[in-house]
């Protein structure tokens, strides 16, 4: 993981454009990490039972992990476009606008966007590794975003 020693201003830049130390690009490799919520994931847990809604966004290179349940709209996106979509939406979902509508939109978790569903996280729930860290580790409200192997997860602890 990349690391350096910079301000509150730089810190919020870095969180929301492909940045390194200095304002240098990343590689290509690095940039679809930036934007995980690394300050939420490294964190103790918090909880050892969450509820959260999340929007999972993807792109056509993760088609042959979903088979023929892959979203129409991942199909069409490369990495770089997932990654533009879910700055967008952290930064709709921050500001306030309605998460759950925001779900129903852009979700491409077919078993949970079109009814706003939620999942419980514990350390024995079925889940990704990745799911699970972020979502026993976020504060009750607060929204974070991790990478797994289906894409990116945009989670909102609801309980």
């Amino acid at each position: 993981m990349l690391k350096c020693v910079i301000g509150p201003a730089a810190m919020l830049a870095a969180l929301m454009a492909p940045v390194g130390c200095g304002g240098k690009p990343l590689p290509e490799a690095q940039q679809g990490e930036s934007i995980q919520s690394h300050h939420v994931l490294e964190r103790d847990l918090v909880t050892s039972r969450a509820e959260v809604r999340h929007i999972l966004i993807g792109w056509k290179d993760l088609a042959g992990i979903y088979g023929s349940g892959f979203d129409r709209r991942a199909a069409q996106r490369d990495l770089e476009e997932a990654r533009d979509l879910v700055l967008k939406l952290l930064r709709r979902a921050r500001e306030g606008e309605d998460f759950q509508a925001l779900m129903e939109e852009y979700s491409e978790d077919s078993t949970t966007a079109a009814n706003s569903g939620t999942y419980v996280v514990s350390l024995t729930a079925p889940l990704g590794p990745e799911f699970t860290k972020m979502g026993m580790r976020l504060y009750l409200g607060e929204i974070g975003v991790v990478k797994s192997p289906y894409g990116y997860h945009i989670i909102k602890r609801v309980q």
